[in-house]
């Protein structure tokens, strides 16, 4: 991140990391053969640097300065909480197998960035801007 800074909005750049991150976790289920997933997981593992780059990026723009250690702390332990909840629900769901549970795990994601999209189409016709 540091050779290739992130350019743009936070809130875009999350949205399209988030995206690409989706796009590699589906690479992950779809592969063929051990080399291939190995080179998909090499490719989620990458796309993560500068997703949770741009989440930091986010915090940063749009939380308030008098509770920006606030919103930090908050999101960590959302961060925390959720994926906990997530090892919980992928254990209970093991009996699926791993591609179903990759498969799965890629259309949440790619859902949250379709999400983030819908939300800012949302709010820019309503005339709300972020900060």
């Amino acid at each position: 991140m540091t050779a290739f800074p992130l350019r743009g909005e936070p809130d875009r750049a999350t949205s399209r990391h988030v995206a690409v991150l989706g796009a590699t976790l589906g690479l992950c289920a779809a592969s063929p053969s051990y080399p291939a997933a190995l080179l998909a997981f090499a490719l989620a593992g990458a796309a993560n640097a500068p997703f949770f780059t741009a989440t930091l990026a986010a915090r940063s723009r749009y939380a308030p300065a008098g509770a920006r250690a606030q919103v930090f702390v908050t999101m960590a332990g959302l961060k925390v909480a959720a994926a906990s909840a997530g090892t919980a629900l992928a254990g209970a769901a093991a009996g699926l197998g791993p591609r179903a549970l990759l498969g799965a795990g890629a259309a949440v994601t790619v859902l949250g960035a379709v999400g983030t999209a819908l939300d800012r189409a949302l709010g820019a016709r309503g005339g709300a801007t972020p900060g």
